[in-house]
């Protein structure tokens, strides 16, 4: 048997202990595998997508085998504390991170905005500049971003200039 074989093997057989074990291993086995390189997939993305967040945050947060489709399909479907796990990944896409800033609370806005490894689409950063009108922490957070465009930058300093707030960073170099 090759590994790809014998990983296809303990997929199985972890789906279907998954399916049986206490919630107490189900939380230490979550653990485990989202620091593993080579987990099974098929129980890593059941584990990301489990209502109870104890068992999806540490997949969410940290497995690397959780593909782009799962995390999107979580971000359109789970709680905001599914929302904010993902936020905190060490990378995130622009199809991830655009359901994040359509969905997401205060909480997941301020984190995925300070993560340096979020990348964002430009509508992404367009919902996200609109979101944060009102709000100077998350407006500073979004205009500290290196990624930002200048034409967002300045929405974001005329939006404070129109509340009368001074702006909460200094001017970009061009």
């Amino acid at each position: 048997m090759n590994s790809d074989d014998e990983l296809a093997v303990i997929d199985d057989v972890f789906m279907r202990l998954v399916a049986t074990i206490e919630e107490s291993s189900r939380a230490l086995l979550a653990i485990r595998l989202a620091l593993l390189a080579k987990a099974p997939s098929r129980v890593v993305r059941r584990l990301a997508c489990d209502d109870a967040i104890d068992f999806a945050s540490p997949v969410l947060t940290h497995s690397e085998r959780i593909d782009t489709d799962t995390l999107v399909q979580c971000a359109r479907n789970k709680s905001q504390d599914h929302l904010l796990a993902i936020s905190r990944r060490r990378t995130v896409p622009e199809e991830v991170t655009d359901v994040l800033v359509e969905r997401g609370d205060q909480n997941v806005l301020m984190c995925i905005a300070a993560n340096a490894g979020a990348r964002f689409s430009d509508q992404g950063f367009g919902r996200i500049v609109a979101r944060a009108q009102g709000d100077d922490e998350l407006s500073e957070r979004v205009g500290r971003r290196p990624d930002l465009s200048p034409r967002l930058f300045e929405q974001l300093i005329d939006a404070a200039s129109s509340r009368g707030g001074k702006s909460p960073f200094p001017p970009r170099q061009q």
